[in-house]
């Protein structure tokens, strides 16, 4: 989950910026709680095992020196250039259901 300020997407004026556009509620339950307070919520609620499994980081596709003051625009010109339906559908091939 989101824990404000710990990385560069999680800055107020990033997670505004991201959030644009989206019709649906986006709920960060965790977005007040320090990383250490976040590990510890995780493994009261038995979701600590599922959040240290190897995934894809999408951190990995961008820069070393991630912008911390994205504007709508920037994003708006970002999405425009990439494949989202292919994204979309190459996700949906990896899902994987976890009951608790």
């Amino acid at each position: 989950g989101d824990a404000l300020s710990q990385v560069a997407s999680q800055t107020i004026v990033n997670i505004n910026a991201i959030s644009f556009g989206i019709d649906l509620p986006i709920f960060r339950p965790f977005i007040g709680y320090n990383i250490l307070e976040i590990i510890e919520k995780s493994i009261k609620y038995g979701f600590y095992d599922l959040s240290i499994e190897e995934y894809k980081d999408c951190c990995s596709l961008v820069s070393s020196n991630p912008a911390t003051k994205s504007t709508q625009d920037i994003i708006k010109e970002l999405e425009d250039k990439i494949d989202m339906k292919k994204i979309i559908s190459d996700s949906l091939k990896e899902l994987k259901t976890v009951k608790f």
